[in-house]
């Protein structure tokens, strides 16, 4: 695996010098706190989420980043009483740029989570939740950036928050790879690959199964850039994925998911879908 961009610490990356930029128009992403609600009721869930715009041309990274960049990183806070679910992340398009290979985002993204209020708010008008995201953005160069940010929402009755906002929600919501009932996946773990097994439903075909690629959710895990081919065994369907130098063991479960093609520009109706699948001899 080749990584572009040196595993630091954001905050190591802070310091590094302006020279990184691009020389014309220099990196900068947007980032807002958004929810679904403007005021909120005792008991209640609700989603609260990091709305971040990219500009033209640049992309931001998945929790495995690939060959380069680093993973995005979200922290939310909120009063005690409060429970924030875990962040939900849509969707990876992949980045193709001989002879490598990352995972993020381009052009808009929103990062999320689903939130518990509390039973009783007491004496309490308003709440105030944070959230802070560090990013890596790439171009011809790459430059770290981050916000933090915050959200006051006032108690007592539900009330919807703006009609834009609960929209690029919803949209965000529907591109978070769930588990598919009807699939089934398997994996074994050896010294220098992965290989991962599926059985799909009828409707899916050799030629269907050929445009979807896994990525797992594990970094530094197998070759992003390596080339993907199913093909039939006894019924199921194998794909050998090479490890890295580093060969990493999966552990219990292979996570990750499984997308139509790069994703970048975005497909009408693309195919995608979330990965946990067990080890084979477990299943034996």
């Amino acid at each position: 695996m080749i990584r572009i961009v040196l595993q630091f610490s954001f905050s190591l990356l802070a310091v590094l010098p302006r020279a990184v930029a691009h020389a014309e128009t220099p990196l900068i992403a947007e980032a807002r706190m958004i929810s679904d609600r403007r005021s909120i009721r005792a008991g209640e869930t609700f989603k609260i989420g990091v709305h971040v715009r990219i500009p033209p041309g640049a992309h931001m990274y998945w929790i495995n980043p690939g060959d380069g960049g680093l993973p995005t990183r979200i922290q939310w806070q909120a009063p005690s009483e409060f429970e924030i679910g875990p962040t939900q992340w849509p969707i990876p398009a992949r980045f193709v740029e001989p002879p490598l290979i990352s995972h993020g985002y381009a052009d808009e993204v929103v990062f999320w989570a689903t939130v518990r209020a509390p039973g009783d708010f007491g004496p309490i008008a308003a709440v105030r939740l944070t959230a802070r995201i560090d990013w890596l953005l790439c171009r011809e160069s790459c430059v770290p950036g981050g916000a933090d940010l915050s959200l006051v929402l006032r108690t007592g009755k539900s009330e919807d928050a703006p009609d834009s906002d609960r929209a690029i929600l919803f949209e965000f919501e529907r591109r978070i790879p769930r588990e598919q009932p009807a699939w089934r996946f398997l994996f074994t773990d050896h010294d220098d690959h992965v290989v991962l097994y599926t059985v799909p439903p009828p409707e899916w075909d050799a030629k269907a199964l050929a445009k979807l690629v896994f990525i797992p959710e594990m970094d530094d895990l197998t070759e992003p850039a390596a080339p993907q081919e199913w093909r039939k065994d006894h019924g199921r369907y194998v794909l050998r994925l090479p490890k890295t130098a580093r060969r990493h063991r999966v552990g219990e479960r292979l996570e990750g998911v499984l997308r139509e093609g790069d994703g970048h520009p975005r497909p009408p109706n693309e195919q995608f879908m979330r990965v946990s699948a067990t080890h084979l001899e477990r299943e034996q």
